[in-house]
Parts: C-alpha cells; structure tokens; sequence
C-alpha cells in the first residue's frame, strides 16, 4: 500500500491534532532560536504567512460545512 493512500484512510483524532500542533510549535521555536532573522521581521509578514496558510484548510471546511 502507497504512503498516498494510507494518508487517505487516516482518521486522527482529537489527541493527535492537538500533538502535532505542539510539534510544530516546538519546531518554530528551535528555528527562531536558531535563526533569529525570522523574529526581526515586522508583524504583518507573520500575518500574511498565517493567512496564506489557513486559506486552503478554511476553504475546505466551509465547502464541506456548507450543505450541513
């Protein structure tokens, strides 16, 4: 079975959301100790980041929440 398809039939739940949201923040954190360019930009480029990364996933939830 393709790594594709077993992503497919995954089925997280509220516990493994919530891990991997931690995960990505504890990444964030090591970048910006790491590379502290990333902390020295104005606030609306994290902004626009931010939006641009939820764009997709809020799409996708109001488009599968709309007929409900």
């Amino acid at each position: 079975m393709m790594i594709s398809e077993k992503m497919k039939r995954y089925q997280a739940d509220l516990t493994d959301l919530g891990l991997t949201k931690f995960a990505v923040f504890a990444v964030t954190l090591l970048a910006a100790k790491w590379w502290p360019v990333l902390t020295s930009l104005p606030w609306f480029c994290y902004l626009a980041v931010g939006l641009l990364m939820a764009a997709r996933p809020m799409a996708h939830f109001l488009k599968t929440t709309a007929g409900k």
